[in-house]
């Protein structure tokens, strides 16, 4: 009996040390490398510009935000939970740009509440010990033909 209470007290210490985010920063090129073999595809006629990218002509529509799109991290490679939740955002950016009229998302910058990563070559991921997530913010415009 004494061994289950002190299991409890030791769960009751630890739950709020599990419940908290690290923020890390991963490889888009990696995530959107997996971006055909995912359950949800990325689609090949919405293009996505990261901050620092150049891009073409565009006619600007209007902003888009991912929110946060999560995954399930348990029992999974951090890595791999944080492309997963990257992708979502990124299928979310690129079906709000197709409802809009747009085709293609420019200056994508990933957050996580207050922490914000402008980068063409890193996205922000905050990894927890059950669930992961990935915010994008972007701009939905149409390209010059």
């Amino acid at each position: 009996m004494r061994s289950v209470a002190l299991f409890c007290a030791a769960l009751v210490c630890a739950s709020p040390a599990l419940a908290e985010d690290k923020l890390a920063k991963y490889p888009v090129d990696a995530a959107l490398a997996k971006g055909q073999s995912y359950h949800s595809k990325l689609d090949p006629a919405i293009k996505l510009y990261f901050a620092g990218q150049p891009t073409p002509a565009a006619k600007t529509i209007l902003p888009a935000d991912s929110g946060h799109k999560r995954t399930n991290a348990f029992n999974k490679p951090e890595q791999e939970a944080c492309d997963i939740a990257f992708l979502s955002a990124a299928i979310s950016l690129q079906q709000y740009a197709r409802r809009t009229g747009g085709n293609a998302v420019v200056n994508i910058t990933s957050y996580f509440k207050t922490d914000r990563l402008e980068s063409a070559s890193e996205y922000l991921c905050a990894a927890g010990f059950l669930m992961t997530a990935v915010g994008l913010r972007g701009t939905v415009v149409t390209l010059g033909e």
